[in-house]
């Protein structure tokens, strides 16, 4: 297991092609049920989702999976047997811990809002807002991973675990699947995420969970379906393109921070709050 497939480029493949082929099954299906689509919105996320997975590809595998592999050969902290279960345990735990603070990170600090409100920009929630993610996360989220090759885990463990967490988020994106009690008191359900994707004043910043809700429960964000989810962002960043989208909030951003008068300034903008 010394070299493993790095760049996971088949794997990548198998999931583009999965996931454009659950959309165009959810659409029938949601057109079979008689449920608005916004085909447009829709089109614009699956554009969205092809950049994302393509720059993602030669950004966060390509050109950065070189140092991922150094950093597990030469320095890393422990020596983890790929072979041992309890290894992929403590990956998909410490994993899904480190997931919720990024992801409330990205909630948190304007700057990394930027970057995630492309994929809460739409006022749809279907399988096809699932893949409306923005390039720009290649410029943080891949240094993010470094802990994993740093603490010992195998590079397999990154390829596999992401291709599954990938898969799995699509399928949270389901407004018409049900409540199910005991699916969401344990996980990220599709009832748990609609209330992430709710611009419904007491879900604004609720369950960052990626897998558990473990999470935010215990640290004070989680939040039942209690109520019906009206979906998007209280503040849609200009332009209505899919190059613009693509470019999520960063072009206001970068003209706030110099109109902000000075280093220090700027600097107090891009980690504020989002607007």
């Amino acid at each position: 297991m010394d070299n493993p497939r790095p760049l996971g480029l088949d794997l990548s493949v198998w999931l583009v092609l999965t996931a454009a082929t659950a959309i165009a099954v959810e659409l029938r299906y949601l057109r079979h049920r008689r449920q608005a689509v916004d085909y447009r919105d829709a089109a614009h996320s699956m554009l969205l989702g092809l950049s994302w997975a393509g720059i993602r590809i030669i950004g966060g595998k390509v050109l950065f999976f070189g140092a991922w592999l150094w950093t597990w050969r030469h320095v890393s902290l422990f020596d983890l047997d790929p072979l041992d279960p309890r290894a992929w345990l403590a990956y998909w735990l410490t994993g899904d811990l480190l997931y919720y603070w990024t992801h409330r990170a990205e909630h948190r600090f304007r700057v990394l809002w930027s970057t995630h409100v492309v994929h809460h920009s739409s006022e749809q929630f279907n399988l096809a807002t699932a893949v409306r993610q923005s390039w720009t996360e290649v410029f943080y989220k891949p240094l993010i991973a470094l802990w994993a090759p740093l603490l010992g885990f195998h590079p397999v463990m990154y390829v596999t675990v992401g291709a599954v967490s990938l898969a799995v988020g699509q399928w949270q994106h389901l407004a018409w699947f049900p409540k199910v009690r005991a699916l969401d008191a344990l996980v990220m359900s599709p009832s748990n995420h609609r209330v992430h994707h709710g611009r419904n004043i007491r879900y604004i910043d609720r369950n960052f969970g990626g897998g558990l809700v473990l999470w935010d429960k215990l640290f004070g964000t989680y939040e039942p379906e209690t109520e019906a989810t009206e979906y998007g962002v209280l503040h849609l960043p200009e332009g209505s393109s899919v190059v613009s989208r693509s470019l999520g909030g960063h072009p206001e951003l970068i003209r706030d921070m110099r109109l902000a008068g000075g280093v220090r300034a700027a600097a107090r903008v891009a980690l504020g709050r989002p607007v």
